[in-house]
């Protein structure tokens, strides 16, 4: 599986308040467009992003649109598994001297 990066605008999670300036794909070479969907790395909020790139909350057609959207399951797993691994990581090294 290959990622790609792209910069956006930066603007804050609508959720959590970090601030995102980039967008991640795990579908090859992809940018994010008006309308595409984001998911906040550090809490998992999705949101779409605006006309301009920022982001914004999902409208309920978007929501039930992506409801069970494979592509979305799997970022969500990719970032769950991260943040499982890094929790790991971080408490082998309060246990290490």
């Amino acid at each position: 599986m290959s990622f790609r990066q792209s910069r956006v605008p930066p603007s804050k999670c609508l959720n959590c308040g970090k601030e995102m300036d980039a967008a991640t794909s795990t579908e090859g070479d992809y940018a994010p467009q008006p309308g595409s969907i984001g998911i906040c790395f550090h809490c998992r909020h999705l949101m779409a992003y605006a006309d301009d790139l920022t982001l914004r909350e999902l409208t309920g057609e978007e929501v039930v649109e992506i409801a069970g959207n494979p592509v979305l399951l799997r970022a969500m797993k990719i970032i769950g598994g991260f943040h499982k691994w890094r929790e790991k990581r971080d408490a082998a090294k309060k246990k290490a001297p």
